[in-house]
């Protein structure tokens, strides 16, 4: 269940392995794995491109601009083409009866429309989802982005903040709305606090901010802190 593990399976090495395997050993269990190589190919810059977060890299790691966008957008359509148009072979096989001996029968249906289409699905859905909003945010007539982070989009991000949360109540599974209020409140200050730039550690994301702009935290007035005093 590592995702990192799953990742290199379906990745431009592997798919390099397959290639040099055909080509140069020639291996016959590499025979006609043409369309493999390509779909690895295809695959890992359509996940370059979902999960690009700075403008540095160029090509298809690079962020969405309009100088690529029509570039990203056909690998990521060519991407969503290929899947819709995958086919599995259905085996089925039928014990004899009193009227009907044993048989098989084999039928060929789209991925699509399988029992285990979710992903499938799923991923054509998540890439003309993030191309759309990446189309308006872009090309909007009232101030539009310079560019847009396809990573932005992840679900990471909502993963990370979730997992805050989640740690400082221990095993605590049930907070009350108070407890879950002086968690945010505590998150929201840890998230104001920046690294510095003597320390042998560095953030991932240093412009990100998690609750930005959610809490609206009040200072105590000086009446009260004398008053308590």
């Amino acid at each position: 269940m590592n995702v990192r593990l799953a990742a290199q399976s379906m990745s431009k090495s592997n798919a390099d392995a397959i290639t040099f395997c055909r080509e140069n050993f020639k291996l016959l269990q590499f025979a006609e794995s043409e369309c493999t190589s390509h779909l690895l190919y295809l695959l890992d810059k359509v996940f370059d491109i979902l999960n690009s977060r700075k403008p540095a890299p160029k090509s298809h790691k690079s962020l969405l601009t309009v100088a690529n966008f029509n570039y990203q957008t056909k690998i990521c359509l060519e991407f969503c083409d290929i899947v819709l148009n995958m086919t599995y072979t259905e085996v089925r096989h039928y014990k004899p009866t009193k009227t009907k001996p044993e048989n098989t029968i084999k039928n060929v249906k789209l991925l699509v429309q399988s029992a285990r289409k979710r992903e499938a699905v799923g991923l054509i859905i998540s890439i003309q989802s993030i191309l759309t909003v990446g189309l308006s945010l872009r090309f909007r007539q009232d101030l539009p982005l310079r560019y847009v982070m396809m990573y932005r989009f992840s679900q990471n991000l909502l993963e990370w903040f979730l997992n805050k949360i989640r740690a400082r109540f221990g095993r605590n599974n049930n907070p009350n709305t108070v407890e879950f209020k002086h968690t945010m409140k505590a998150v929201w200050h840890q998230n104001l606090r920046k690294s510095s730039n003597t320390g042998n550690c560095h953030e991932q994301m240093a412009d990100f901010k998690i609750l930005n702009g959610i809490l609206q935290l009040k200072r105590a007035s000086t009446k009260n802190i004398k008053s308590l005093n």
